[in-house]
């Protein structure tokens, strides 16, 4: 009698345990499923943002474009690895919009040559966050921006230079901070 009694508790515990092992294995099938939809839903949407991420550096001002064209290079790699999961493919993705949004919040100077009135010249690149940019030539006789509905670089009359070189010397941290009147001008469309 006790062993049939102990045979009996043994066996209900065995019974529970099986139930719970049972809610396990949905609650685990459901994450399974909802994963699955996720991986099914992020890979499409990722690869809408990489378009428009591609989109966005071709038609911004043309600045360190080498360093933007290689990093969309190899997110592209990246995208396209069925080996790379879809959390690091995330993780890449958000990495460069992260990169790219900074571009919005810094001021920055580069020299760079740029093609000025059909004459390829050495200048310093003033880029001011994604709006503008502005070009000083090294011996500061000539200042230009960048027109985006043009695609190219226009002078500046000799009345913008001094902004321009003040803005440069700001850029390099070469002057203190100070509010100053650039061109900007119209955003294109």
């Amino acid at each position: 009698k006790e062993q049939q009694t102990l045979l009996l508790k043994t066996n209900e515990a065995l019974r529970a345990e099986q139930n719970a092992h049972k809610v396990l294995l949905a609650d685990l099938e459901a994450q399974k499923t909802a994963h699955e939809k996720i991986q099914r839903e992020m890979l499409p949407f990722l690869k809408e943002v990489q378009v428009s991420l591609n989109k966005m550096v071709t038609t911004d001002p043309p600045f360190l474009s080498e360093e933007r064209k290689n990093r969309l290079q190899k997110l592209s790699t990246i995208m396209d690895d069925i080996e790379i999961s879809i959390a690091e493919k995330y993780r890449k993705v958000m990495e460069t919009l992260f990169v790219e949004a900074e571009y919005g919040n810094t001021i920055e100077v580069t020299q760079d040559k740029i093609t000025l009135s059909g004459n390829e010249v050495l200048a310093d690149v003033f880029r001011l966050g994604r709006i503008s940019l502005f070009a000083l030539t090294l011996d500061h006789k000539t200042a230009a921006v960048f027109n985006v509905a043009e695609n190219r670089w226009t002078p500046l009359a000799a009345k913008q230079l001094s902004p321009v070189i003040a803005a440069v010397e700001m850029g390099s941290k070469r002057r203190t901070v100070e509010i100053i009147s650039l061109p900007i001008g119209q955003l294109a469309r």
